[in-house]
């Protein structure tokens, strides 16, 4: 399971997924040498005896030589494969299907279901919690703990509810749950645990809990495992700092977010991440606001203000802002200005003098450092000719009377 990670490049390819030697790009998904097309991007597979995938609307059983053996219309929320066996889940319930696509099982639970892990038992996790079945559909234990997102089992069941990981004994002790703050995605039992996170590598930990080792995993293709919860909680951090930007403009910004959940709505996970990385990028670099007056006169000193917003950090620290790009076209009475501390949704004002050298239009380019890293904004200032007062006024000439005239 998901051990060798190094995979040619494959161009704008998004939803990504990898058990054993199969891996899946979108709608493609390879066995070896063996490359088979669906008409819609996989979700999520699941490999033993057979292969088990699912997409937006279908569910499929691809045996090892690349070959369909049968597929079922259902709007899946999960899938697992073990021998000859494949559990389905559609809503509250869970199905188990044999290898020529006869149903075995039809269980209800609690809640809506999440994940599967079948196995020795059929474990399901569910928006409530964990659900424990036999072969015959009776329920075992359960154990209402949460929304679980993933779940694995072997000697122990361990499950995930996003970030936090929990070990569970098969006859459904809770034994301890720790919380690694990123979105857990897989995870593989061996004499310790073996926990894959979105953004912060694998972290190793032993079986009573102890973290042991932390490791960086980087890809070279567009990755989302379970996009469904990575896209979900990007949007909804998203609408909560969209919320404090309000002082600036921010209605194409808005856009791209309705754009991210209709896409997310659609299953279209990629476009949908893709929209709010857009959007995301889009409002970070108007942190700067940087504010000049509408005429700028040769020669005439003019005020540069500077305002920066945050809006995605705690605390931001060692901001500094360097403007010695300005001075190939303006004297300017600071080039580097540093700022204090910033806490989150708090707005710093700083201002510099400048005098244009020359008349035309300029584009210069400020670079913002801080602790979280450094980016450049370009904007353009337009200087225009000074306007030359008359040096004299015309002199008055008054009419003569009638009587001068007659004179």
């Amino acid at each position: 399971m998901l051990k060798n990670r190094t995979t040619p490049p494959v161009k704008e390819k998004w939803v990504y997924c990898r058990d054993g030697d199969c891996i899946c790009f979108e709608e493609f998904l390879h066995v070896g040498d063996i490359k088979l097309r669906f008409n819609e991007p996989i979700l999520s597979i699941s490999v033993d005896k057979y292969i088990a995938l699912r997409t937006k609307s279908r569910v499929f059983l691809v045996n090892r030589d690349g070959r369909v053996l049968w597929e079922k219309k259902v709007k899946s929320t999960a899938v697992s494969q073990y021998s000859d066996f494949v559990a389905v889940a559609k809503g509250k319930k869970v199905y188990i299907y044999d290898v020529n696509g006869k149903k075995v099982i039809s269980k209800k639970v609690k809640g809506k279901i999440t994940a599967l892990s079948i196995g020795k038992s059929l474990v399901v996790g569910s928006d409530r919690g964990l659900h424990v079945l036999n072969y015959d559909g009776d329920l075992l234990w359960e154990l209402e703990i949460g929304r679980v997102t993933l779940v694995k089992q072997a000697n122990l069941i361990a499950l995930a509810l996003e970030d936090e990981l929990v070990l569970v004994s098969l006859d459904g002790e809770l034994l301890w749950r720790k919380r690694l703050d990123d979105v857990i995605y897989d995870i593989e039992f061996n004499e310790v645990l073996e926990v894959y996170t979105y953004r912060r590598g694998v972290v190793t930990l032993s079986l009573d809990g102890n973290v042991l080792e932390r490791r960086d995993v980087t890809y070279d293709f567009k990755f989302l495992p379970i996009p469904w919860v990575i896209v979900k909680r990007e949007i909804e951090a998203f609408e909560g700092i969209l919320k404090k930007a309000k002082p600036i403009k921010i209605k194409d910004v808005k856009k791209m977010l309705r754009d991210a959940k209709k896409h997310y709505k659609g299953f279209k996970y990629g476009e949908a991440y893709s929209s709010i990385c857009k959007a995301s990028e889009t409002l970070k670099d108007r942190q700067l606001h940087v504010v000049v007056p509408k005429r700028v006169v040769a020669d005439k000193p003019f005020e540069i203000v500077l305002k920066f917003y945050n809006f995605f950090d705690e605390t931001l620290k060692d901001l500094t802002v360097d403007l010695s790009d300005f001075e190939k076209y303006f004297e300017i009475s600071d080039k580097k200005i540093e700022f204090p501390e910033i806490r989150k949704g708090m707005c710093i004002e700083r201002s510099v003098t400048a005098i244009p050298k020359y008349e035309g239009l300029f584009v210069v380019k400020i670079v913002i450092n801080s602790n979280f890293g450094v980016f450049h904004k370009e904007f353009k200032i337009k200087v225009k000719k000074p306007i030359l007062k008359l040096a004299f006024k015309r002199k008055k000439v008054e009419k003569p009377s009638i009587a001068d005239l007659l004179k």
